[in-house]
């Protein structure tokens, strides 16, 4: 929430303060009922390149990195492990900046090094 100094309800004269929710952005009165909004879409949602991420390397003997890969791949650990033993990069996704965003979390929290093409600005 972020408060605008100098900006007052026109209904009751209180102060108004910012509020994003979702897809929801606005000014509400801190006292009354009164408030103006308008949609709201994240720079990542209006983002209309296809990202490609790869994997650098990862540990065949780390079980949460070994499982990401399945995943990711569509593949059973025996697979993804026979992938990550031959310790080459790969292609594990394709996507638009919104999924992307969350793919790299998940391999991220799994600490595998990926690289994202083109430059991944989020």
């Amino acid at each position: 929430m972020m408060n605008f100094n100098g900006f007052v309800c026109p209904d009751c004269g209180h102060e108004l303060v910012s509020k994003t929710e979702l897809r929801v952005s606005g000014l509400f009165c801190s006292h009354c009922e009164w408030s103006v909004v308008t949609t709201y879409f994240p720079e990542t949602l209006k983002d209309c390149t296809k990202y490609k991420i790869w994997v650098e390397s990862a540990d065949f003997k780390n079980e949460s990195q070994l499982r990401v890969v399945a995943k990711l791949r569509g593949i059973n650990l025996l697979a993804a492990r026979d992938l990550l033993k031959r310790q080459e990069r790969f292609f594990v996704a394709e996507g638009f900046a919104q999924e992307v965003l969350t793919i790299q979390a998940d391999l991220l929290s799994a600490q595998v090094k990926i690289s994202i093409e083109p430059p991944f600005p989020w």
